[in-house]
């Protein structure tokens, strides 16, 4: 493993016809973090819920990104058949860019990119988990 692999770095992926650039994350972000979810960074990671790491992608998308993706309000019909008009928030719109599990993966991967881990390191860790679960059996 190289020490660069733990560097957080900006970022630039596609997604349908957008490209994304990101922000690496910096202890500011952190802090960000902390103060919106309650919980360290990481662990928001773990918890794998998709509104907050949308939230936390968009967060870290460059000001010029998010002017793509503004708030807006939308006219919807609800399950029972009224017309309602909502407020989406900027990472709803951008979550509505993101249509296959291609995409999804994409965003997990910039997202450790932004972080600081890249693929090296998710191989070792990986690995290290194939490994405990062979010696359980």
């Amino acid at each position: 493993m190289n020490l660069n692999d733990l560097i957080p770095r900006d970022a630039e992926i596609e997604i349908g016809d957008r490209i994304l650039r990101l922000r690496k994350i910096t202890l500011e972000d952190r802090i960000w973090c902390k103060d919106k979810f309650g919980i360290e960074l990481e662990m928001v990671c773990q918890r794998l819920l998709f509104s907050d790491l949308m939230q936390i992608l968009y967060h870290q998308l460059t000001d010029a990104c998010k002017r793509d993706f503004l708030a807006e309000k939308k006219e919807l019909v609800d399950d029972d058949g009224n017309v309602t008009e909502v407020l989406r928030k900027g990472w709803e719109v951008l979550s509505s860019i993101v249509a296959n599990g291609d995409d999804i993966q994409k965003l997990a991967d910039v997202l450790a990119k932004i972080i600081g881990i890249s693929s090296p390191v998710i191989e070792i860790e990986e690995n290290k988990d194939l490994k405990k679960k062979k010696m359980k059996k």
